[in-house]
């Protein structure tokens, strides 16, 4: 990578395989991502913290080749707190990461990540926003209009809150985590 516009596009690309790779993988990988019974039976999704854990350890991997680190949590001004930071030389792009369930879903995206996280000096205003898809049943209701219904129409939903200038630094990835 060149600068920080690189790094994003690496990061995302990388995120953007794991999509894919969370369906189809014949080890189901996915399964990192909920807590099972002595069985194996997936019981519920993990807690934020530890999907981060499972998303970052994937990352960390997957980004070696392109000598690009994956911190969990970073700080950032004014003690606030990404949930990823992935770093190579002296550019920094921020990962929000939140749960199709959790209460700022519709709101994580400009209140944290570009508002707090993207306006780091090391991220040139880049930033993702990671939404990991559990079937969306406790999804918050958006806005407006009715909830989506598909990883896609999330992903939708959320570009649609964005200004062309901040697509050109921001990118939402959905995560399907789901069980089917």
């Amino acid at each position: 990578p060149a600068n920080a516009t690189d790094v994003f596009a690496i990061v995302n690309e990388v995120l953007l395989d794991l999509g894919r790779e969370l369906q189809s993988h014949d080890l189901n990988i996915y399964r990192q991502f909920w807590n099972e019974d002595a069985h194996g039976r997936l019981l519920e999704p993990k807690p934020e913290e530890s999907c981060r854990d499972a998303l970052a350890f994937l990352l960390r991997e997957r980004l070696k080749r392109y000598s690009i680190t994956c911190d969990a949590e970073a700080r950032h001004v004014r003690e606030k707190r990404s949930d990823m930071w992935c770093v190579y030389c002296s550019y920094g792009i921020p990962i929000e990461i939140k749960q199709d369930k959790h209460r700022d879903l519709w709101r994580g995206i400009v209140d944290q990540l570009i508002a707090k996280y993207s306006i780091d000096p090391r991220a040139h205003g880049h930033g993702i926003y990671v939404v990991l898809w559990f079937g969306g049943k406790q999804m918050p209701s958006p806005p407006s209009g009715a909830k989506p219904r598909t990883p896609e129409e999330l992903m939708c939903r959320l570009n649609g809150q964005l200004t062309p200038e901040q697509r050109r630094h921001v990118s939402v990835c959905v995560l399907n985590c789901s069980k089917s």
